[in-house]
This record gives structure tokens, C-alpha cells and sequence, in this order.
């Protein structure tokens, strides 16, 4: 077998834009590649190997959240092999959109964190690289945590507020507080990605546990139909109230499935891993057991004793993944007790946790047209308490317009920067990103 040896030198990590070195004197002096975010960048010479540092200014970047669907269209205009790509040329919006908010990356002045809702709503689709190929080059690496980390970090924060007999007090976790990675610096300008795709089994059982939860859903919304004495106020309480129940229920089921799990094992030796890993809401819990403890409570029963009281106060509506959430629901329980007679679709439905989880800390948001409705109802924007702004397929020319006003009103002397850092090319939208991928 012949071998073939690959030459790697230091050169090859030096690119344009090149100026005249201050040693040598030739065009030779170009900016190295970095890899991380970065508060600064480096030149150095291909020709004599002088380098100089050049720091950065701070910068703060919008941050707008993309709904899984809107990446689907993104892959589906830019991959000549896609079996929708003709249809999917027919609507220019798609390529339009992907374009602008291709300029405002590389221009850093946005960022499009991807998520865990990104990951296991790709999973299913037949084309998961494509997907992550889009979702992680808008989201520059930047990745939100999960839904579940993200409202425990929200009660513990309002809890140890709680606790400090400021219970009137709101969480008021910082975007950068529930992202991996730096939201508001400047981007390394090589990208390493890690192919994520999930097992097989990994996506039937996430496509089995939705079913579930949507067969679950669709039962509330018969309930729902027929308490029609109910208002709008009424539907917000019960969904706030439940979070409670709802966290205790799962851990009481929990501890029983795991107390059966060796009874199980020697009957028909299978070990099913959902009986044996603790699910979010037990270490919710634990998470607010250390908060207590901080805060000086050490007797267990009274560690508990406090939980239980926050967690069945009214104050827990000052929880915004909780708020949101229950303000959703609160619409769509009143839809279905006030003549709606078809349910929403399963997709609307796993975008309430999404939405719950990640509205507050984004500048604007990309959504389908339902849960956009259900955003705008007057009851809901009453009591949101955030200033995201919200677009859908009905407002295709207003996100145009607040994509072109970012790159409008944005300081002449930062393009400058952009150019000296990344080069020109930070102008021209990476439309073959995947034939060239490919």
C-alpha cells in the first residue's frame, strides 16, 4: 500500500487579509487562524515569522433564536441534492433570510445559538449533518443549555431570593449564564465541529417519549373543552399551581420505577436506563437543596420544609420558564373551552418548552405562526414581562426589515475591524456551505 505523508506547517494557518510586513517590508504580514472566541487577534509573517497581537473591542452581539423549521428550509434551499430543493427554491424568502443572517454573523453583530431542541428534531429527519451544518454555523459553537437546566437555574436563583425573604424579587439570569460558550465575543475564525448524530435507538425512543407526551396533551385538551365556566385567569393558575404537582408526581414515579428495577431485572433480565437515571425534576430538587444550604439552612427538614412552601406559593409565577409556559397553555385551554375543536399539532407543543425555556434571553425570536398567535393574545403579553421581539411566516417582511436595520445602524469603524480580522469576504453569504460540505 502506497503511504502519502501530509505536511502540516504553521503557514498554513495564516490567510488573508495580508498588508505589508513591519519587519521584512513585503505583503506578506496575514492574520493567523484561531479556533477559540477571541478578544483579540494576531498577524504574523509567512515570509520572516514577525508577529504582533492587536486586541479587540468588547462587543454585544443580538441574539436571535431559530425555530427547528426554519433550519429545515435553510437545508432544504441550500443543498442541490435535497429532494425538496427545487420546490424550496420557488419561495425566495428562505435563501433571502439565510443570506442576511450569514452577513450579520460574520459580521458579529448576531448569533443564533443552536440547542438540544436543534439536535433531537434533526434526528429523525434522514439528513442530520446537513442540519447540524446549518444550526452550528449561525450558532458559531454557541449552544444553550437544556430546557430543564435552564428553569433550574431560574428556581434557584428565585428560590435563594425566597429564602432571603425576597420572594417579590425575579430571577434575572443573564443570556451568558445559560450558554456554552462566549455570546459576546469575537469569533475564532476555524470552526471545529463534532458529528452528533444520535443513535437509532436514541431517536425512536425520543419520538416515542413525544408521542406520549402528545397522546397526554390530547387527552387535557378533551378535559379542557368541556369547562367552559372557566376563564383565562383560571386555566394560567391551574398550569402555575402544577408545576408543583407535576414535579412532585414525577418523582414519586421515579423512585417507584427504580425501586422495581432489580424485580424486573431477575424476571426478565432487561434494565430499561429511564428506571435507573434520575429524571430533571429530582435534580431540581438536589439543586435546591445545595441553595438552601448556602443560604445557611442545613436541618434537612427544614431544607424541605422550605422547598415545599416555595413551590406551592403564588410566587413561583415570577419564574419565567414557568410563566411562559403556563401562559401558553393558559391560551390554548381557553381556545379549546371557547369553541376550538381541533387540537394544536404535535410540533406546537414541543415548541412551548422551547419557547418557556429560551424567550427571555433572546432579541428576537424566528417561531411558527401559531405559537407566534398565541405570543401576541393580550392576555399573554400582559404578563410576559419580555421584550423579545417575535416573528413567523406572517411577518416574513418585518424580519427582513429588523435583519437590514441591524447591518444599517451598526458603527462604520466595527466593519473596519471585521475586515482587518476576518478579511473582505465577511460580505459574501457562504451559499454552498453544503454542496461544499458534501
Amino acid at each position: 500500500m502506497e503511504k502519502k505523508r501530509i505536511m502540516f506547517s504553521r503557514k498554513m494557518l495564516i490567510s488573508e487579509p495580508y498588508i505589508y510586513c513591519p519587519r521584512c517590508h513585503q505583503k506578506t504580514f496575514g492574520t493567523f487562524v484561531s479556533i477559540s472566541s477571541q478578544q483579540s487577534y494576531s498577524k504574523e509573517c509567512t515570509a520572516c515569522g514577525y508577529s504582533r497581537n492587536y486586541p479587540l473591542p468588547g462587543i454585544k452581539k443580538r441574539i436571535v433564536y431559530l425555530d427547528q423549521f426554519v433550519i429545515d428550509n435553510f437545508v432544504k434551499a441550500l443543498d442541490p441534492k435535497h429532494p425538496k430543493h427545487v420546490a424550496a427554491l420557488r419561495e425566495p424568502f428562505w435563501l433571502e433570510v439565510f443570506k442576511k443572517l450569514d452577513v450579520l454573523v460574520r459580521a458579529q453583530l448576531i448569533v443564533c445559538p443552536d440547542s438540544f431542541f436543534h439536535r433531537e428534531e434533526s434526528g429523525p429527519t434522514g439528513y442530520f449533518e446537513s442540519m447540524q451544518r446549518i444550526y452550528e454555523h449561525l450558532s458559531t459553537g454557541i449552544t444553550f443549555d437544556h430546557g430543564s437546566e435552564v428553569i433550574r437555574k431560574q428556581i434557584c436563583e428565585h428560590f435563594g431570593n425566597f429564602l432571603r425573604s425576597a420572594p417579590d424579587v425575579a430571577p434575572v439570569t443573564l443570556p451568558e449564564k445559560i450558554a456554552q460558550g462566549k455570546l459576546h465575543e469575537w469569533n475564532g475564525r476555524l470552526q471545529i465541529s463534532i458529528n452528533m448524530k444520535p443513535r437509532a435507538e436514541e431517536v425512536s425512543e425520543v419520538m416515542q417519549g413525544k408521542a406520549r407526551t402528545y397522546q397526554n396533551f390530547l387527552e387535557i385538551f378533551e378535559r379542557w373543552k368541556t369547562e367552559t365556566g372557566k376563564g383565562f385567569d383560571d386555566w394560567y393558575k391551574e398550569e402555575t399551581d402544577g408545576f408543583a404537582t407535576g414535579t412532585m408526581g414525577v418523582i414519586q414515579d421515579f423512585a417507584r420505577r427504580k425501586a422495581q428495577a432489580p424485580e424486573k431485572f431477575l424476571r426478565d433480565g432487561t434494565v430499561n436506563l429511564n428506571d435507573l437515571l434520575p429524571p430533571p425534576s429530582v435534580w431540581l430538587i438536589e439543586a435546591m437543596q445545595w441553595t438552601a444550604q448556602k443560604e445557611g439552612i442545613t436541618d434537612p427538614a427544614e431544607v424541605f420544609k422550605k422547598i415545599g412552601e416555595y413551590l406551592f406559593s403564588d410566587k413561583i409565577e415570577l419564574v419565567p420558564g414557568i410563566r411562559i409556559g403556563s401562559l401558553l397553555y393558559a391560551a390554548l385551554a381557553d381556545q379549546a373551552a371557547h369553541g376550538r375543536t381541533q387540537p394544536p399539532s404535535k410540533g406546537v407543543i414541543v415548541d412551548v418548552d422551547m419557547i418557556s425555556s429560551f424567550l427571555p434571553y433572546c432579541d428576537a425570536m424566528f417561531i411558527d405562526k401559531e405559537n407566534a398567535a398565541l405570543l401576541d393574545d393580550g392576555r399573554v403579553k400582559k404578563k410576559l414581562g419580555v421584550g423579545t421581539h417575535i416573528y413567523s411566516l406572517r411577518d416574513r417582511e418585518a424580519f427582513l426589515s429588523y435583519l437590514d436595520g441591524i447591518l444599517t445602524t451598526a458603527d462604520p469603524k466595527h466593519f473596519e475591524l471585521v475586515e482587518q480580522t476576518y478579511g473582505p469576504g465577511w460580505k459574501d453569504p457562504y451559499l454552498t456551505i453544503l454542496s461544499r460540505s458534501r
